[in-house]
């Protein structure tokens, strides 16, 4: 049996009123209706076995990329999100932990904070351009590309 702690809880809660679900779709109002219940929703949640939890049915649709391509958005129910973000909470640091330094993987890094904010605010985007823009200064030709549907292609039978 797996239970969520209510500080992994309150945190989710916070973030996802700060920072918001996706960046994809507009702001969910459950987060909202969810806030002025917590107390009761958190009882809720705090209390399931995370192992046997089934996630509700989620929202996808397409989304421009570019300007002839598309790529597949997901938006999760937002209870699903709140256990999804106090896993996160809870297993962060140890995932963080083993993870390489940031000179060989440039990606946001694992830094939670009690605003809600979840990662450091120096690494991203921007600092990924910069340390590539470095390492391609060695070389006479660079190749970029964006791999088209990478997620929806991953195997996830595996997993599941």
């Amino acid at each position: 049996m797996l239970k969520l702690s209510a500080g992994s809880l309150d945190w989710a809660l916070k973030h996802v009123l700060l920072k918001g679900d996706t960046d994809i779709f507009p702001r969910a109002f459950e987060f909202k209706a969810i806030r002025d219940d917590w107390d009761k929703i958190r009882g809720c949640l705090d209390g399931q076995d995370v192992l046997s939890w089934t996630s509700r049915p989620l929202r996808r649709c397409l989304s421009p990329k570019r300007r002839y391509g598309f790529r597949i958005a997901t938006q999760l129910d937002p209870l699903d999100f709140l256990i999804l973000g106090a896993l996160i909470f809870e297993i962060g640091e140890d995932i963080e932990a083993r993870r390489l330094d940031d000179q060989t993987v440039v990606s946001y890094r694992f830094s939670p904070e009690k605003d809600g904010t979840l990662f450091e605010p120096t690494t991203g985007f921007s600092a990924f351009q910069v340390r590539s823009k470095d390492m391609a200064s060695n070389y006479s030709c660079v190749v970029v590309t964006d791999i088209a549907d990478f997620f929806p292609r991953l195997y996830l039978h595996r997993v599941e």
